[in-house]
């Protein structure tokens, strides 16, 4: 039997959002393995690295979506990550990004999400998705709310992983 995955290609006024190869690696693992890493869990080892890159693409054949490499369109650099994906172990599916340095502060990480959640209510049968950001990264938590999210950390408080506590935002199909 052969199964087909599909991965978008999605475009923006700047940017490509493709499926991530091989070669963006090093890129993600600059992001995650370093100080950057830390609204996320890290920094991680390389290892650990490369095994939350690989299940990020794995979720395009379990689930039908995962991450895309961001990239300025029309050329093949990796300026990060954007995604929608179900991580092993978590209650939900969650929307993310990761930029690299050279990335940050110019909108970027705005139209990346912007596409992705747009792609992600017309072509899943998703209603809600969260992200868990780190309460000290304002400009995640604006970005987030910018994107539509609201803070939703139900009765339990911040989600705690990797001895990091992370405040929940609720984005919602349009109509639920």
């Amino acid at each position: 039997m052969t199964t087909l995955v599909r991965i978008p290609t999605l475009h923006t006024e700047r940017l490509t959002l493709s499926a991530p190869v091989e070669g963006d690696f090093d890129g993600y693992a600059s992001i995650v393995t370093t100080e950057r890493g830390l609204g996320i869990g890290g920094p991680f080892s390389r290892d650990e690295a490369w095994l939350d890159f690989a299940q990020m693409a794995a979720g395009w054949i379990w689930r039908g979506y995962g991450g895309l490499s961001i990239r300025s369109r029309g050329a093949r650099d990796y300026l990060g990550t954007v995604q929608v994906h179900h991580e092993f172990g978590d209650a939900e599916p969650e929307m993310g990004w990761l930029l690299t340095a050279a990335a940050e502060g110019k909108g970027i990480a705005f139209e990346a999400g912007r596409a992705m959640l747009d792609w992600a209510w017309q072509a899943t049968a998703l209603t809600t998705l969260v992200s868990y950001m780190d309460p000290k990264n304002g400009r995640a938590l604006r970005l987030s709310s910018r994107l539509g999210g609201r803070p939703d950390n139900g009765d339990d408080g911040p989600v705690s992983y990797r001895g990091c506590d992370f405040v929940t935002y609720r984005y919602r199909r349009a109509g639920e």
